[in-house]
């Protein structure tokens, strides 16, 4: 099961404090199982993408069928680049009202039977590096 981090925040501080009194106590207390206060060390590592996954399956077997189901998303501005691309020249499949976008980034480009086509291998980013606004929507328009 996955859920959005602050869901996964909040479910963690709640098996973490002690029941609160108030008007919910009986719900609190009626929910079951112990308080575990160890868990409140989880909560400084609930950052960026996040799952939490439990089972009865050593992490041997589960980590292929994890992997084997991971999806790619894709990149967005202020993110650190985790892997090399680099656009390759060919056609690019956008009609040549576009063509002022790939100067603005002064991509090397030209007109080929009404549509833009790309002359120069073209770097968008590299390990380490800051993904701008600009490579974001490049690589939206690149698909």
């Amino acid at each position: 099961m996955i859920g959005k981090n602050s869901i996964i925040r909040k479910a963690v501080s709640l098996r973490s404090n002690p029941i609160p009194e108030g008007e919910d106590y009986d719900w609190y207390r009626n929910y079951g199982g112990e308080v575990n206060t160890k868990l409140k060390n989880l909560i400084p590592l609930l950052k960026e993408k996040v799952a939490l996954v439990f089972s009865n399956e050593p992490v041997a077997e589960l980590k292929p069928t994890i992997e084997a189901n991971r999806v790619a998303a894709g990149a967005k501005a202020g993110m650190t680049s985790d892997i090399v691309f680099t656009l390759p020249p060919g056609p690019t499949g956008m009609d040549p009202s576009q063509i002022g976008f790939f100067h603005a980034l002064s991509i090397s480009t030209k007109i080929v039977k009404g549509q833009i086509e790309i002359t120069k291998e073209y770097p968008v980013c590299k390990v380490g590096s800051k993904i701008g606004n600009s490579e974001v929507t490049l690589l939206q328009k690149m698909n």
